[in-house]
């Protein structure tokens, strides 16, 4: 790819960004949320198209107009977000839309090519199981597959170890390891240095839209690596300063939630004043129904709920923010904004400053926003901004000022560093472990390992809808076997 770039209205996505790729090569895509990553991949893989530049396979000079296109031409993209149909077997999903087969119902000779294929690249996969069966890292390998089965050789892979358990992570970087081997090409698009690190021979870093830097894996540090993805010395490691934590601000005790096949079950989960309970999990095993039912989206079946000391069988999201809930959710933009509002809007969506006879005082609000703009370091041209205009760290940042700025007892936050880049995650925990030192006491649900080991006092794993305390002094191994759905060695 040479001189690509790429323009969204005033924004300059890309600008003049230069990346090649050789045969047998795993090359790392580095940079900060918003810098470019995955829209230069999208571009190679005919998702979007360049306001200027060109790209080359083998020399030849080629337009990229669409997924389709790409396959053809043997580049295939794994996604953040699988695109499955998780009624259907493993081997039905790897042929669905191939066009250069007529349709087929011969499934035994689909089954025993797509096993044969698998077991050829190493992919331990039933071709008869269902996809929805399957755990994460075994869709991730249907998709892969698929590509493969496309005979793709260049294959992008967006965030792959996003929502994998250590061990899947691990044999993610097995898998990758073959395929280079096997002549396979992969740019590997990712934010973990520590990853990026055991697997890629090249890296290139975009910092703003622009390439900064590119070069073999072993010629730079962790440091230089995140000195170039932010453009300054990347920010320390945050403190968690021992505290002694107070009295209990919530609690479950034999919880049941919701029916069906996988309810959520905590037998027992206790956040006391001043510390962070950090609950750790791969994604969809739960995660969703435990932050329901502490903000007050939805009550349990079963057992009993307290906050600040009293049962509540029912509760309802208002009665939690009276009561001092803060909740950071998963999806900051579904849930934790109305993006076609302003920035003061947002910050001011469960307090609204009000003058005489209740009216909306539209000096106040803009006055108390500007405050936490200055406050939380929230880059936007003014108070006035749209929310939807404003990067997904600064979102974040409003997300936080807001639930924060009001003092709560307890703040139940979800992935809330997902999608951020150095700085902002820094932000985040920064702010976290401050209202810890307040009193404040948190509950983190996360599916980063990293995160919770980062912030956690304590920790509990989800595992198939159960919610079980992990033993004192877990580490990274021992609760990464855990998330495994394995017992602690």
């Amino acid at each position: 790819m040479r001189g690509v770039s790429q323009r969204f209205g005033a924004v300059q996505a890309l600008d003049r960004v230069d990346f090649d790729l050789r045969p047998g090569e795993i090359h790392a895509l580095i940079g900060e949320n918003g810098a470019g990553k995955t829209t230069l991949m999208s571009i190679l893989y005919g998702l979007r198209q360049p306001t200027a530049g060109t790209i080359r396979l083998d020399g030849r000079e080629v337009r990229i107009a669409s997924p389709a296109q790409a396959l053809a031409l043997g580049v295939g993209m794994v996604h953040q977000h699988f695109k499955l149909v998780p009624t259907l077997s493993v081997a039905e999903n790897v042929v669905l839309g191939d066009g250069r087969r007529p349709f087929s119902r011969d499934r035994r000779g689909e089954n025993e090519r797509v096993a044969a294929l698998a077991e050829r690249h190493g992919l331990r996969l039933d071709p008869s199981a269902q996809v929805g069966a399957l755990s994460v890292g075994g869709q991730q390998r249907v998709e892969l597959l698929k590509l493969l089965h496309r005979d793709a050789r260049i294959l992008l892979l967006d965030e792959p170890t996003a929502v994998l358990t250590p061990a899947e992570a691990d044999e993610l970087t097995a898998t990758l390891t073959r395929l280079r081997a096997d002549g396979c090409s992969v740019v590997l698009i990712s934010h973990k240095l520590r990853e990026i690190r055991r697997v890629a021979d090249r890296v290139t870093v975009l910092r703003r839209g622009v390439r900064v830097f590119s070069g073999p894996m072993a010629d730079a540090t962790d440091d230089e690596l995140a000195r170039q993805m932010v453009g300054s010395d990347p920010p320390p490691p945050v403190r968690r300063e021992p505290t002694t934590p107070g009295a209990e601000v919530f609690g479950l005790t034999n919880v049941r939630v919701g029916s069906g096949a996988r309810p959520l079950r905590v037998a027992e989960l206790t956040v006391r004043e001043g510390e962070i309970v950090a609950v750790v999990g791969v994604e969809g095993n739960g995660q969703d129904s435990l932050a329901a039912v502490a903000v007050g989206l939805t009550d349990p079946a079963s057992g009993e709920r307290r906050l600040l000391g009293n049962p509540r069988p029912t509760l309802t999201p208002g009665d939690a923010t009276a009561l001092g809930v803060a909740v950071i959710p998963a999806d900051r933009q579904a849930d934790g904004l109305v993006l076609q509002m302003t920035v003061a809007e947002n910050l001011a969506l469960k307090a609204p400053p009000t003058g005489r006879f209740g009216w909306l005082s539209p000096g106040e609000l803009t006055r108390t926003a500007e405050k936490l703009i200055e406050l939380y370091g929230i880059r936007t041209s003014g108070a006035a901004a749209p929310a939807a205009s404003l990067s997904g760290g600064n979102q974040q940042k409003i997300v936080i000022a807001r639930e924060l700025s009001r003092s709560p007892r307890l703040i139940v936050a979800v992935n809330p560093s997902r999608g951020l880049d150095l700085g902002a995650t820094h932000s985040v925990h920064d702010r976290l472990l401050a209202a810890r030192a307040a009193g404040t006491a948190v509950l983190l649900i996360t599916t980063e390992l990293d995160e919770a080991l980062a912030l956690g006092d304590r920790f509990a794993v989800l595992y198939d809808g159960r919610l079980n305390a992990a033993p004192p002094g877990a580490d990274r191994d021992t609760l990464g076997r855990l998330m495994a759905g394995s017992e602690p060695g």
